[in-house]
């Protein structure tokens, strides 16, 4: 601060300037909002236009994000039966994760036989009762709604923990809330110019817990039952087996952009996400 106010033509931001963050702030603590206070108003006193990341490391995330707010996962167990199998097990389901469904299938070499695929429901105390197989070779397939478990990188002393459901409306809202609008508060109406996103790098993230529910909303069927089941085991089973689908991560960055421009909108503040351009308030 001392260098800004001696050199009033020196110019900071961007890259290759000085880091002027502080570190090992409990974040959220009061002396913290207190000197985000201070930074925005010398900021502004200096003519320095003033950014302000919405948490600490990256991705969002951090000690308000709950197990059941955290990056999810599709979570894929098969297990090999024949003829002589009339007793399944369910995979133990962990904190944070819901069983989806199972399904029985013919394999056909590293595929299934589609005409095969069928759901299982008799299901009870864990255990799935099969009824007499079909010949050939089959699989159950357990599909469950998980979690990855990834934490914040590189985040604040006080500031660890899961990594955000960027993909879930309730979660995203829900740190908006209580991390978003603790570090506006002390502004005032001296607000940052944008509110910046280091990264949306949640690794091995594909799921999100009301995608099934969201999914029915928008295309008017249950994707897990019925004539649809087929082509979704088929889908998930694919991506189990490390067939990327690119379509996942264009979906975090836009829920991800969509859901906080609607805040940062009525308040005309900028959006500024890594590897993505500047979105203007109109435009959110």
């Amino acid at each position: 601060m001392k260098l800004l106010l001696d050199d009033g033509d020196q110019h900071v931001g961007g890259h290759g300037a000085p880091d002027l963050r502080l570190h090992g702030v409990l974040a959220g603590a009061e002396e913290f909002l207190d000197a985000l206070r201070f930074t925005s108003e010398k900021a502004r006193e200096l003519g320095l236009r003033f950014d302000l990341t919405l948490g600490s490391g990256w991705p969002f995330g951090g000690p308000t994000v709950s197990i059941d707010h955290a990056a999810g996962r599709l979570r894929y167990e098969h297990i090999k039966v024949d003829a002589n199998t009339r007793f399944v097990k369910v995979p133990s389901i962990g904190a944070g994760e819901k069983f989806l469904a199972a399904f029985l299938a013919r394999t056909e070499g590293s595929s299934f036989a589609y005409d095969s695929i069928r759901e299982l429901t008799n299901i009870k105390d864990g255990v799935i009762e099969l009824n007499s197989l079909p010949a050939g070779s089959h699989e159950v397939l357990f599909f469950i709604s998980s979690r990855t478990g990834m934490q914040v990188k590189r985040p604040a002393v006080g500031a660890e923990g899961f990594v955000l459901d960027h993909m879930n409306r309730a979660a995203t809202d829900s740190y908006l809330k209580t991390v978003g609008d603790r570090l506006l508060q002390p502004l005032g109406n001296n607000l940052p110019y944008s509110v910046f996103c280091d990264s949306l790098e949640v690794y091995n993230s594909d799921w999100s817990s009301d995608f099934l529910e969201e999914f029915q909303k928008r295309r008017g069927y249950d994707l897990c039952c019925g004539n649809h089941a087929p082509r979704a085991v088929d889908v998930a089973h694919a991506r189990a087996t490390n067939i990327k689908l690119v379509q996942v991560v264009r979906a975090i960055k836009a829920i991800t952009v969509v859901q906080i421009g609607r805040e940062c909108r009525a308040s005309g503040i900028r959006i500024n996400i890594r590897s993505a351009i500047i979105v203007e308030p109109q435009c959110a």
